[in-house]
């Protein structure tokens, strides 16, 4: 059956389902429903990138309530799908037969600059779907769907227009001499625009699709739904894995290339279709039947004796002078009670007030002080410095004041963060230099959290030979570049 019989098949259910939407209330609707977002093909390009594409969603859905919240869906959709794949690369196919020596075997080398090739794909799927709804007011109800659909891919193409590619050959059995700018046979440099169908597509596919939005009664049984919609296929769309090159030499006419196509090729064997994005659906049916009642007369109140209606009437009279003195009594209670209330707020506010402007500035002195610590701490460092390819620590006494007095400032306020970085001469290859430089932070490290630092606050790293502070021609000089630093973060 054509995918023209099915579409006309789903319109005709479509229409009748509607009539009985219309008639049944509340149990069944029925609708149209137009998206768009990101609609793409994932797969993997062997020798290049790919990109995804926007993509487009409409179709036609019926739904059924079993309950106020539990339904059941499904539907015709047609989603139109678009990705492209970028190459930059080069590629060579060995084992040839080309038209103008069939004797002899080449090898081809494709060398591809920017070129991009661009698919599209339509799916006409069949979504069954677990429906829910909760009404939020009057007015709105969440809708939200869950299901599997049932895909035919269909209407596949390619078109390659862009960037360019060259063709070159080498013939083994003439040495590794690599041909090129030979057009009359295939090998030279080429921009030309390919298009064709997309024939290694498999005929049915499946997917999980995933709807939830919001759904606004415009009247007793028209709505309108806003909402998000998701759907990946598990299916691979590629039919069969093709072992042909993107482009070769054609085997009749060198002066013809042939080109495959991306999933006519060897450059990718599975690809899945991905759509994620917004859509928009009128529906009919939904809303619920009011039952018109039957309006019965009402009879006429029985006779009243005169006598009483008038002891009745002075009852009532004398009942409801109580109440508004009651009532006026309760109003001036009340009213005496929001004067003291609101007088009491206002004492309230005035000394939150206040409290609140001594406490804005008691933090911002405090902030200053903050500050002002936190520039001297920047200020504080210490150097050691090692012997010859030594890691040892030994400290003089202006060095380990000062490392002392790094350690106490960061176990007293744990958000201080110091780096240590270790430094060496010249001497040895700069990997054994940058493994010192680090031995050598990490052994200032150690030293630091015997003394009471948090070792989670200390960092270190390693600049090896690479930012020497004295010339490492002379001992003096490279001993003083053999050193560790730690300073304030």
């Amino acid at each position: 059956m054509g995918n023209k019989h099915i579409v006309s098949i789903f319109a005709a259910m479509a229409l009748t389902v509607g009539v009985s939407a219309q008639q049944e209330g509340d149990n069944n609707y029925v609708g149209v429903n137009f998206g768009g977002g990101l609609g793409t093909m994932v797969y993997d390009v062997a020798g290049g990138e790919r990109n995804s594409g926007g993509g487009l969603e409409t179709g036609l859905f019926f739904g059924h309530f079993f309950t106020e919240s539990v339904g059941l869906g499904v539907g015709l959709q047609y989603s139109l799908v678009h990705s492209s794949a970028v190459y930059d690369s080069r590629e060579t196919t060995t084992g040839l037969v080309h038209p103008s020596n069939p004797n002899v075997l080449y090898n081809q080398i494709a060398k591809y600059e920017s070129w991009k090739e661009g698919q599209s794909m339509g799916i006409l799927g069949i979504p069954v779907e677990i429906l829910c709804r909760k009404p939020l007011n009057d007015s709105w109800s969440f809708v939200g769907g869950l299901g599997l659909s049932l895909d035919m891919h269909v209407g596949g193409k390619y078109k390659a227009k862009d960037g360019s590619y060259a063709l070159a050959g080498t013939f083994p059995a003439l040495g590794s001499y690599e041909l090129s700018d030979m057009p009359e046979h295939g090998f030279a440099r080429y921009d030309d625009v390919y298009g064709a169908k997309i024939e290694n597509k498999s005929k049915v596919g499946s997917s999980l699709v995933l709807d939830a939005g919001v759904r606004r009664s415009l009247s007793e049984h028209v709505g309108l739904y806003m909402g998000l919609y998701f759907g990946y296929g598990f299916t691979n769309i590629l039919d069969t894995e093709k072992s042909a090159p993107l482009v070769v030499v054609n085997s009749q006419n060198a002066k013809q290339v042939d080109y495959a196509g991306t999933f006519d090729s060897r450059e990718t064997d599975k690809a899945h279709v991905l759509r994620i994005g917004a859509k928009v659906a009128v529906d009919l049916g939904w809303g619920k039947r009011e039952k018109k009642v039957e309006e019965k007369p009402t009879p006429a109140p029985p006779a009243v004796d005169k006598e009483a209606e008038r002891l009745a009437a002075e009852k009532a009279a004398a009942e409801k002078a109580a109440a508004e003195k009651a009532a006026a009594e309760k109003a001036a209670a009340e009213k005496a009670a929001a004067e003291k209330a609101a007088a009491e707020k206002a004492a309230a506010e005035k000394a939150a007030a206040e409290k609140a402007a001594a406490e804005k500035a008691a933090a911002e002195k405090a902030a200053a002080a903050k500050v002002e610590a936190e520039k001297l701490l920047k200020d504080i460092n210490a150097t050691v410095y090692f012997s010859n390819a030594g890691t040892d620590i030994s400290l003089d006494a202006p060095t380990a004041a000062a490392v002392s007095a790094i350690c106490e400032a960061i176990k007293a306020d744990g958000k201080l963060k110091v780096i240590i970085t270790g430094h060496t001469d010249s001497t040895g290859t700069k990997e054994a230099n940058e493994k010192y430089g680090t031995k050598r932070a990490e052994a200032l490290r150690d030293y630091m959290v015997r003394h009471g630092a948090p070792a989670e606050n200390i960092e270190c790293e390693s600049k090896g030979s690479s930012e020497p502070v004295a010339d490492n021609k002379t001992e003096a000089g490279r001993a003083k570049n053999r050193r560790a630093t730690v300073m304030f973060k």
